[in-house]
């Protein structure tokens, strides 16, 4: 009984390994739009960002610099805004605000990328699985068959079907993780240019909480203007 079945999983199982490469070519397809719609969504001009921003941030004015970073729902923005959010507590704080809110970014945008990954690599194995079925199949008709011209061609030509599973496999999986590297280079750089843009609003702030050093009210500079 399991050499029967071991038979016709040899005798269908690279026809079946073509249907579900053909099933994961449409997914594969569907998830790599959805990421790229994702990630044009939440694109920014980080230029233009700042030059909106810097002015702000060197007035002081929290508030305002935190509706500027509303306008957007860019990595970028919305990392800038979770520090203003917290800068009424002091520099020390929106550092770490900022920090924390790079590394939830980093986690999210990274794990997008993850199943474009696997998605290649389990598009290969089905391949290689349909490949090695389809020898399988091939071996036993090339012991059944008699040796004549007829059957030398049929035996040729089921050996060249016997790789398009394999062929099929590497067409799913090679689209999959060229895409990841194409995201993985503009995931890196987001996260380069948001950690700019947090050093620079350190920056920035500093100077205006240091600027007015032996005032009393200096510490509650920035305090007043994000209230």
């Amino acid at each position: 009984m399991l050499h029967e079945l071991l038979g016709r999983l040899a005798q269908y199982g690279g026809e079946a390994a073509l249907g579900v490469l053909f099933v994961l070519s449409i997914v594969n397809v569907g998830i790599i739009s959805q990421r790229v719609w994702l990630f044009v969504r939440r694109y920014t001009n980080t230029n233009r960002f700042l030059s909106e921003l810097r002015p702000l941030l060197r007035d002081g004015d929290v508030r305002r610099a935190r509706s500027v970073c509303q306008k957007s729902t860019a990595c970028v923005c919305s990392i800038a805004n979770a520090g203003l959010s917290q800068a009424d507590h002091g520099i020390t704080v929106m550092e770490r605000a900022l920090a924390t809110a790079i590394a939830r970014e980093r986690i999210e945008l990274e794990d997008k990328l993850v199943l474009l990954n696997e998605f290649g690599r389990i598009a290969l194995l089905a391949g290689i699985l349909g490949t090695l079925f389809d020898v399988a199949a091939l071996g036993g008709a090339k012991a059944a068959a008699s040796f004549t011209d007829t059957a030398s061609y049929s035996l040729y030509t089921a050996m060249i079907g016997t790789i398009m599973p394999a062929i099929g496999g590497l067409l799913v999986a090679i689209p999959a993780w060229l895409a990841r590297s194409v995201f993985n280079v503009h995931v890196q750089r987001v996260l380069r240019e948001s950690e700019f843009v947090a050093r620079l609003m350190v920056s920035e702030l500093t100077v205006v909480e240091t600027a007015t050093t032996g005032s009393p009210n200096a510490a509650m500079k920035i305090r007043r203007l994000a209230a």
